[in-house]
């Protein structure tokens, strides 16, 4: 190979160079920026994935809160209405016991002998009322010597007294009055002893 071909050669093979260099330069640079911006890209998509996951937790959370206040007041009405339940069977039994206890004064007033008997056998069975009565949630309201409560007792009659220190004091109980579970079902029917003004 002569000198002039080589130097042509070189001169070729230099261009070739010069040419493909300055060329990856820019390719480069741009790959830099896409990589950048698909990173920041990502970093904005985690970051909106993990609000969102918290919004769907809040809002898991608050709907199992509220399903178990739901629960909540289901039993709670369920434990109510079973309470309630037998009201109407309590009332058809009390007149019979109110029955059995006027029987049971009426012998007590007698004082016979003969009458000691069936004096023993009404006052069992009206203690079994009793006791069945109590196993079922009924309570007897306490009324004689107790303040007059409207939300308890029904005054059929009043009188004034002198000696009292109390507004209004149940001096004498007609009929019993009971609650069940907590519950009025039947107020006790009372006279009411008043304090006398004496201005």
């Amino acid at each position: 190979m002569t000198e002039t071909h080589k130097k042509k050669d070189d001169h070729k093979e230099n261009k070739e160079k010069r040419s493909h260099g300055p060329a990856k330069a820019p390719s480069q640079a741009h790959d830099g920026k896409n990589w950048e911006k698909e990173a920041r890209a990502l970093k904005q998509e985690v970051h909106d994935l993990k609000e969102e996951k918290a919004r769907y937790h809040d809002k898991l959370a608050r709907v199992m809160a509220d399903f178990e206040n739901y629960k909540k007041r289901m039993d709670e009405d369920r434990s109510r209405w079973m309470k309630l339940a037998n009201a109407d069977m309590a009332r058809s039994i009390l007149p019979v016991l109110d029955n059995l206890e006027l029987a049971l004064e009426s012998i007590r007033k007698r004082e016979e002998e003969s009458a000691k008997t069936l004096l023993q056998g009404l006052e069992l069975v009206v203690k079994q009322f009793y006791d069945v009565l109590k196993q079922n949630g009924v309570e007897v309201i306490e009324s004689k010597g107790k303040p007059f409560d409207p939300a308890f007792h029904e005054a059929m009659m009043s009188e004034e007294s002198e000696d009292q220190e109390e507004e209004e004091i149940v001096s004498e109980e007609f009929q019993k009055g009971y609650l069940l579970y907590g519950t009025v079902i039947r107020p006790a029917r009372v006279k009411v002893s008043k304090r006398l003004n004496k201005e």
